[in-house]
């Protein structure tokens, strides 16, 4: 299972209104005051197979960011971002607090 991350956002005081991602719900993976905003179970192969899945999947990803941008200021990640597990991303806020 591999995790596509969409943004990195600061945990917010009140709860996000998540949107659906490319697949199913996005979720926030958090780590003390920041999150990841992720979508589990997402293959990067199977997104590129064709233009119109890949045409696809890059849209989402566009509107994912752009409606979690509406509530709360993120850090957007490029297209195609995914990290292998759970433990990945939190070693990745971790190690990278100070600059987000």
């Amino acid at each position: 299972m591999s995790f596509y991350v969409y943004a990195f956002v600061n945990l917010p005081k009140s709860s996000l209104a998540l949107p659906k991602g490319m697949e199913k719900e996005v979720e926030l993976i958090p780590y003390q005051n920041l999150a990841a905003v992720t979508e589990a179970d997402i293959s990067i192969e199977a997104i590129q197979e064709t233009d119109e899945k890949l045409l696809q999947a890059v849209l989402t990803h566009d509107l994912v960011v752009r409606e979690i941008f509406q509530q709360t200021s993120l850090i957007p990640l490029r297209f195609g971002n995914a990290f292998a597990t759970v433990e990945n991303i939190v070693n990745h806020l971790q190690n990278n607090q100070q600059q987000y």
